[in-house]
């Protein structure tokens, strides 16, 4: 046996998966107050910039969501019939990601982070809270690990801003990248009067909707 050569991989992937999902968790602190929604958005983006520098993963736009399949105690499953974007579940071997199989793949990419996100709150929310505090933190943590700040400021600043380009080259649904380049205040926020005055997730759900005109059939001719 030559020395050094690696008897056992599997437990050095559960081991480092182990110390990621430590690492991560580890940035909540530890006090009986609840935090503040501000303090909950801030934790969620260090952790998603966590996520990506223990992946060694900082630079790279198109972040390769299968690396969450890949962490020894998650798995990811694609279910046609499920009636939302994710779903996670808890089992006595660890966890499952269910995505719904009838979403693109850039949305199916984003429903991975934000269910990753709520496996990482696990001991801290109560797994049936699923309210809009708790949805916004989940969407933040996903978008903030597929569309870092850094990187997308600079592309911005070297003038790639057309947003279905950035769509691409960071591998995120067009409404996803829409509201993030608002979020950091890259192109001007819809006015309140501005109709229809939709939330993020009710802007995400219209255009996913959207989206999906062009798989349905052609309607026929009027006569």
């Amino acid at each position: 046996m030559t020395a050094g050569t690696n008897t056992n991989p599997g437990g050095h992937a559960r081991d480092h998966g182990s110390r990621l999902l430590t690492a991560l968790r580890e940035l909540m602190p530890r006090r009986t107050t609840p935090l503040s929604p501000d303090e909950s958005l801030q934790i969620a983006e260090r952790q998603a910039s966590r996520f990506r520098r223990e992946l060694g993963l900082q630079q790279t736009l198109a972040l390769p969501t299968s690396l969450v399949g890949a962490l020894p105690f998650v798995r990811v499953t694609h279910e046609p019939l499920l009636p939302t974007p994710g779903l996670l579940l808890g089992t006595d071997h660890g966890w499952v990601i269910a995505l719904n199989a009838t979403d693109i793949r850039g949305r199916q990419r984003f429903s991975t982070l934000h269910e990753l996100k709520h496996l990482l709150d696990d001991p801290f929310v109560a797994s049936t809270r699923h309210d809009p505090l708790t949805e916004r933190v989940c969407n933040h943590f996903a978008a903030c690990a597929l569309m870092p700040r850094m990187l997308l400021k600079r592309d911005w600043g070297n003038r790639i801003q057309d947003p279905a380009v950035l769509a691409k080259r960071y591998g995120v649904s067009l409404s996803a990248m829409a509201i993030r380049l608002r979020e950091l205040g890259l192109v001007a926020p819809q006015r309140r009067g501005d109709r229809p005055n939709l939330s993020a997730d009710e802007l995400r759900r219209l255009a996913h909707r959207l989206e999906r005109v062009w798989d349905s059939p052609e309607p026929a001719a009027a006569p």
